[in-house]
């Protein structure tokens, strides 16, 4: 015995009139493979530069995959600081895959050592020229929240004070 259904109907947020969805609309999915326009900041070795035709690194990221990013013929120049096997933090730009991350079409931006080391004298005077610059500014959150177009930090906080400034 076979029973009549209604066939489910689904609402679309900001659908345009008469339009709907239900078990018997015709929809074709698509098994494609989407590619977006990503710009990333990554960790890793540097393995390999050079590239007869086309300049290139390669990278061995921390999550164990490697990525061989487009650059400059005048990388070696440019980033002197950085040697073969050295831990890297790279600037990229590529095309990532949405169903499974992976990336094609990498470039480099820009690349930095990867492990940073704490300059206690350069902080101590940042802050120092911070403080200076600051110090005619009576309520600093207050000021903030003005530039934002907005008061109500201002009220909140204004007997608040980070014990520093």
């Amino acid at each position: 015995m076979t029973e009549n259904k209604q066939p489910v109907v689904f609402a679309l947020a900001g659908k345009r009139d008469g339009e709907i969805v239900s078990s018997e609309t015709d929809f074709a999915g698509s098994d494609e493979n989407l590619w977006v326009a990503v710009e990333k900041e990554l960790r890793g070795q540097l393995n390999e530069q050079g590239g007869k035709d086309k300049a290139n690194v390669h990278l061995a990221l921390e999550d164990g995959g490697d990525l061989k990013l487009a650059t400059a013929r005048d990388f070696s120049k440019a980033y002197s600081e950085v040697h073969v096997h050295d831990t890297v933090r790279v600037r990229i730009k590529a095309e990532e895959s949405l169903q499974t991350g992976a990336m094609r079409n990498a470039a480099l931006l820009g690349i930095r050592p990867g492990n940073p080391v704490f300059d206690e004298e350069a902080f101590r005077k940042a802050v120092e020229l911070a403080s200076r610059a600051w110090a005619d500014v009576p309520d600093i959150g207050a000021w903030v929240a003005e530039q934002r177009g907005s008061s109500a930090f201002s009220r909140r906080t204004r007997n608040v004070s980070c014990g520093q400034c």
